[in-house]
């Protein structure tokens, strides 16, 4: 990471932002014979790979989780039926799920489990609170030998005085310690982040990082390597699964880390070889039609498990581990002989996540440990601990806000329940008659250290229970198949590195500004079938090397300033049937094989260093230069034939046939799928009226329904007619493609025909939020607030996405309720976004035309045609005034009761005369925090400021939003508006403006700017 950036690093540093979940969903081959019709068309199966994944929930929407979830339940049911040595492992925060969700206890719970895994054929079910207390013993051991080393002379120069990241909780977890001179060692707990540390943080981090598994690994390992023979069943013949609250356990499972041979001539064994979320054991019990409540209760299996010899439950506490909590009394214990009684008192610091904890001697801090809970808190760390100003000694944290408790794996809250009733339900079930017990006394360990591992930090514990974490060159290089960043405004060179990329099928980089000479190193890549790196400022000679590739049929190098003749080595490419070598300053003959291929082009003949080519290589030339050329004249009269004749039969433009879509229907962007216009015509009952879902300031979309019942929105483009034309189109859908997130509608694919341009969405059963706001249907629920809340902060979330982590950036130009969308979750999905003209990085802001909303369209955008990040800002702001009180924008029907039609002047004059209760929508019937109200509305207003300058960037926003900010920049913007209010107060008087016009009017004013 310390060597220059190259446009390689630039290029897949890129990929950890913008696309993590490109690479997570692959599909799958299909052996069966291409089908040539329309109709015949099916989207092709898919399945999750967890290989790539970055562990940010970022891709984590209700299509991806549905794959997930049946990937799992299949594998299970699968190996039941095949016979398999089924054992099962249940986390406690799973437990608690289900507790609170059938109202029984978690020993109940767990009882009941056994009972109906064993009716499925499972042979033993246990308890990971137990291999939770074996990893905790493993850390308290690893912290005491970092904390004592800072005191050597040798510290400074031994590698495990650096920061350190191990294991905890039920999610891939990691501690951090960091010596630094003067300053004491700081433990860093990272939960279920390793692969995103691993992909974007690599060399500063990773060396850091502790060797201890987590609980989920820890239990596989102890089964496969140990427990085995207790149960008489060989490693190999078991098929361990894990039942845990989040969707990054399956992530962990799934590394190559945690695969081992027993011995040297049998097979690999997996440590857990698949992982249930809790939401998949509630789909397995309604699945089986188990009345799970009075289902018998089997006694649980002890052998991995903490239940007393009275059937009691007993662990440690804490909802996401206790590893805060267990660290802190032993290191408190063992190193400064301190006996902590009762609960440790943990003090919020920044924000709810965010707790710490601290013991004094003598007046003097020596251990300083803290909660952190949210990839934002953990972002803030890792960035104090890069610039050393980190003050802790340990952090306990978890990518989920609230803990495991809270894992995206968890049942969902019921209707009318909010999320944070739930919390609290699941954190009262997780301890509830759970006896607290040091895990060093936890007689199942003992047992285990006598009988297997020797002492804590023995050579069979670091053998069975550590780890090693890779830096992303590691990861990728042996996956990575297709790398496609056309466009991208990239400069910079191609790295000599790019060469151990050896899986790599398909380099796509053309429309960049790269720059240096094309790597002899692309000459290893002999897996490459495409090569594109048109349209560059490459120099230099084309390397002799890009002979080696074998298998490549497209190698594209036109429209850059490479130099030197053409290598005699690309003869041998048998496979090549496209070569583009054009616009270039190449010399020198032309290798005479080269003119078999069947789309070779370069501009001109290169010019011989002798002076001069063989008559049959200017023979040939100038028949391909004559043949083309008459070629293209037949094509341009066929086609001009077509359309006049099409137009003499009146047709209309809905019959047109999408005639490249018939030869090749399916164009790679991502995950994108092709489709033929007859097949979404026939989705849409030829895009009937009836199927309406709405329409914007892009065009129509249309519920359709596609051959294989998959449901789908299909937006009809109008006025998509731009310079660039068909390439244009496609560049945009495909930076559309690439930008995924969570809280973003992801593009299933694209149409194009002459006269059409369509793209296929999946269909959100809930549409969307400003239909859930004003078109309620009889029976439909109500948004509540906290649904209100979490499309707040998802909206914001996904702009910020697309305004600070795409490259180029998207200004979306139409943010409002209408385009806003609600998944099966009602969780905040925006769309519509990249359909304006994309706005490079380096630019702040473009003129354009305006595209927009009246009542939701900045001032200055409408008023210079100017638009920029800030423009979707204001947009936001009156999208937040919406979700609070449930009315239009633009609403004349207020002029009954007052002057005020904009929804943005209606709201300030009610919060300065501190009217807030008038604000809220009504039908939310006072069921709402009014502190979260006015935070709400004091965004809204921050975001609407007539000065674009003056409105914060969305990742303000979010903060905001999340607790962080919003008092300062509150205070700052009411001192500008009395200043200002006043002004508007002094020009009146001076220049006698007469009549009833109330200060808001004026305020109206200007704040409509243009309008």
């Amino acid at each position: 990471m310390s060597e220059k950036f190259s446009a390689t690093l630039r290029i897949g540093d890129l990929n950890d932002y913008i696309a993590p979940s490109q690479g997570c969903v692959i599909k799958t081959e299909n052996a069966g014979k291409a089908r040539t019709t329309p109709e015949a068309a099916q989207t092709e199966p898919v399945k999750i790979s967890l290989k790539d994944c970055l562990a940010c929930s970022g891709c984590i929407t209700s299509a991806e989780t549905v794959m997930l979830e049946k990937q799992s339940l299949d594998e299970f049911l699968s190996n039941l039926k095949k016979g398999k040595a089924v054992i099962v492992s249940i986390s406690p925060q799973s437990r608690a799920s289900l507790s609170v969700h059938f109202g029984l206890s978690p020993l109940q719970v767990y009882r009941k489990l056994t009972t109906l895994l064993k009716s499925l054929g499972v042979k033993a079910v246990f308890d990971t609170s137990c291999s939770r207390d074996l990893t905790l013993v493993e850390s308290c051991n690893e912290f005491l030998t970092r904390y004592k080393q800072k005191d050597s002379a040798d510290a400074e120069k031994s590698k495990s005085s650096l920061p350190m990241i191990s294991s905890a909780c039920p999610d891939v977890d990691n501690v951090l310690h960091i010596l630094n001179n003067s300053i004491s060692l700081r433990k860093l707990f990272l939960i279920g982040w390793i692969c995103y540390a691993e992909k974007t943080l690599g060399s500063y981090i990773l060396p850091y990082i502790s060797s201890v598994k987590s609980p989920q690994q820890t239990i596989g390992a102890a089964i496969k390597n140990h427990v085995w023979e207790e149960l008489h069943i060989r490693p190999e013949e078991i098929y361990h699964v894990t039942v845990m609250p989040c969707y990054d356990k399956k992530l962990e499972a799934a590394r190559d880390d945690f695969v081992f041979q027993v011995d040297s001539d049998s097979e690999k064994v997996t440590e857990v070889d698949s992982v249930l979320t809790t939401g998949e054991v509630l789909d397995l019990i309604q699945m089986k039609s188990v009345d799970f409540t009075n289902l018998e209760e089997f006694p649980v299996d002890k052998l991995l498990s903490n239940v007393d010899e009275d059937d009691n439950l007993y662990g440690v506490c804490g909802s996401s581990g206790g590893y805060a909590d267990t660290i802190f009394r032993h290191a408190a214990k063992v190193i400064f002989e301190k006996e902590i009684e009762g609960p440790l008192e943990f003090k919020t610091i920044r924000n709810a996540d965010f707790r710490e904890v601290t013991l004094e001697v003598s007046g003097k801090t020596v251990l300083r440990f803290a909660q952190c809970y949210g990839f934002r808190n953990l972002r803030n760390i890792v960035t104090k601990i890069k610039s050393g100003k980190c003050e802790y000694h340990f952090l306990e944290i978890m990518a989920c806000p609230s803990g495991c408790l809270n894992g995206g794996g968890q049942i969902k809250p019921k209707p009318g329940q909010s999320a944070k009733d739930l919390i609290q339900l699941l954190e009262t079930a997780y301890s509830e008659n759970v006896k607290v017990a040091d895990p060093f006394q936890n007689p199942r360990i003992k047992r285990l250290y006598n009988e297997w591992l020797g002492q804590p930090g023995s050579e069979v514990a670091k053998r069975h229970l550590h780890t090693e974490y890779h830096p992303v060159v590691k990861s990728i290089s042996s996956e990575l198949q297709n790398w496609t960043l056309s466009n991208m405004g990239f400069s910079g060179t191609l790295s000599p590195k790019i060469g151990i990329l050896k899986t790599l099928n398909t380099l796509q980089l053309q429309g960049n500004g790269i720059t240096g000479k094309i790597p002899e190193e692309l000459g290893n890549l002999t897996s490459l079938t495409m090569l594109d790196l048109e349209n560059n400022h490459l120099t230099g000679d084309i390397p002799s090397s890009l002979g080696n590739l074998k298998s490549l049929t497209f190698l594209i190098l036109n429209q850059n300033n490479l130099s030197g003749p053409i290598p005699e080595s690309l003869s041998s490419l048998s496979s090549l049937v496209n070569l583009q070598l054009a616009s270039n300053n190449l010399n020198g003959t032309i290798p005479e094989q080269l003119f078999q291929i069947s789309k070779y082009k370069s501009a001109h003949s290169c010019a011989s260093e002798n002076g001069g080519h063989s008559s049959k290589s200017k023979a040939g030339m100038v028949i391909g230069i004559i043949g083309a050329f008459l070629v293209i004249i037949l094509l341009g009269a066929l086609l001009l034939l077509f359309l006049w004749k099409g137009r003499q039969k009146g047709y209309k433009r809905e019959v047109f046939v999408d005639v490249a879509g018939e030869v090749d229907r399916r164009i790679e962007f991502g995950q994108l799928k092709r489709f033929a216009w007859r097949e979404l015509q026939l989705a849409t009952d030829n895009f009937s009226e009836k199927n309406v879902l709405g329409q914007g300031g892009f065009g129509k979309v249309y519920k359709g329904v596609l051959g294989d019942n998959t449901k789908v929105a299909v937006k009809r483009l109008t006025d998509f007619e731009s310079p660039g034309g068909d390439t244009a189109f496609q560049r945009e859908v495909e930076m559309i493609s690439v930008a995924v997130h969570r809280n973003l509608l992801r593009l299933i694919g694209f149409c194009t025909t002459p006269t059409e341009r369509l793209l296929v969405y999946p269909f959100m059963q809930n549409l969307s939020v400003a239909s859930r706001l004003r078109e309620l249907k009889p029976g439909e629920p109500v948004l509540d607030w906290a649904t209100r809340k979490r499309v707040a902060l998802g909206t914001a979330r996904g702009l910020e996405y697309l305004h600070e982590h795409c490259n180029p950036k998207i200004i979306h130009r139409d943010v409002k309720a209408a385009n806003v969308l609600l998944d099966e979750d009602f969780e905040a999905v925006v769309g519509d976004f990249g359909l304006a003209k994309l706005v490079d990085v380096r630019r702040t802001n473009v003129t354009t035309q305006v595209r927009g909303t009246m009542g939701h369209i900045a001032p200055e955008y409408l008023s210079t045609g100017k638009s920029s990040e800030k423009t979707d800002v204001f947009g936001y702001g009156i999208m937040l005034l919406e979700l609070v009180t449930g009315q239009r924008a633009i609403d004349f029907s207020r002029l009954e009761e007052e002057d005020d039609v904009l929804l943005l002047d209606h709201v300030k004059k009610l919060e300065r005369e501190k009217r807030l209760e008038g604000i809220v929508d009504r039908n939310l019937r006072r069921e709402y925090e009014i502190d979260e109200v006015e935070m709400m509305i004091q965004v809204a207003l921050l975001c609407t400021q007539s000065s674009p300058e003056d409105r914060p960037a969305m990742s303000e926003v979010v903060r905001m939003l999340e607790g962080e900010g919003l008092a300062e920049r509150w205070e700052e913007w009411q001192h500008v508006e009395v200043t200002r209010r006043q002004e508007f107060e002094r020009l009146h008087r001076r220049f006698d403006w007469g009549g009833d016009d109330s200060l808001h009017n004026q305020d109206a004013i200007e704040l409509s700017g243009g309008r």
